[in-house]
């Protein structure tokens, strides 16, 4: 072996430790961005639950106040109409609120109705919380809440206060929650569909609307789930995402 060949080997020995380190370093480094990149979806991911939580309890306390003012357990239009207009004004976040009748039929409201306005259909007012629908009288994108009006018993309902969560506000406050760059932020119903999303930029698809049904290629969990998990899959947009 000539001295030329015995010192490139040399130097090429000299340098293994260092390829090696910068190897390393580079794996450790690269598996820190991705352990803090998915901490970071994580928290995003538990601080829009409990978000959307404190929404929908602030609104249960609402309707149960209402629930228990004699406005409402003996209605008589226009008063009825009046009280509930006048609370809207104060909470811009609902496009409407409304006292049923165990028939399902609209009573009274905040916002001008028809007599003969029916939402017995409606998933809401059967349970506590809905599903995404477009509302009736706005035609905009709602979640509806509901909470029983009973009279000496619980078991005697005598009517039902429902609000109605205007998704577009909600969407809204979401978009403040800095998502990171090259994340998206997405709430779905029971039903898959979207109640609220955070796009990272335009979707080609245009499946980034509220309302739209999520594919079968979105990731959805399996079992009992509390509290934030991981899921692989394809975001609406096309892209394989962590979820």
């Amino acid at each position: 072996m000539s001295n030329q060949a015995r010192l490139f080997v040399l130097v090429f020995l000299a340098f293994l430790p260092t390829v090696a380190l910068y190897s390393y370093a580079d794996r450790s480094l690269k598996s820190a961005e991705l352990q803090n990149h998915t901490s970071e979806l994580l928290h995003l991911a538990n601080r829009a639950g409990l978000e959307y939580r404190r929404i929908v309890s602030d609104t249960e306390t609402l309707l149960g106040a209402l629930a228990e003012m004699e406005e409402f357990r003996n209605p008589r239009q226009p008063r009825c109409n009046e009280a509930l207009a006048s609370v809207i004004r104060h909470a811009d976040h609902y496009t409407a609120i409304q006292l049923i009748e165990p028939d399902g039929f609209v009573t009274c409201g905040s916002l001008a109705i028809n007599e003969s306005l029916y939402v017995g259909d409606r998933y809401y007012h059967r349970a506590a919380i809905g599903n995404f629908v477009v509302g009736r009288l706005t035609g905009k994108p709602i979640l509806g809440l509901a909470h029983p009006i009973t009279g000496t018993s619980a078991l005697d309902v005598t009517g039902v206060m429902a609000a109605y969560l205007d998704l577009h506000e909600l969407m809204n406050a979401f978009y403040q929650m800095d998502v990171p760059t090259g994340a998206t932020l997405t709430v779905i119903d029971r039903d898959g569909r979207i109640m609220i999303r955070v796009p990272e930029g335009v979707s080609e698809s245009g499946a980034d609307t509220i309302g739209a049904t999520v594919p079968s290629s979105f990731p959805v969990p399996s079992g009992e789930i509390r509290g934030p998990y991981l899921l692989e899959g394809v975001d609406l947009d096309g892209v394989s995402r962590r979820f």
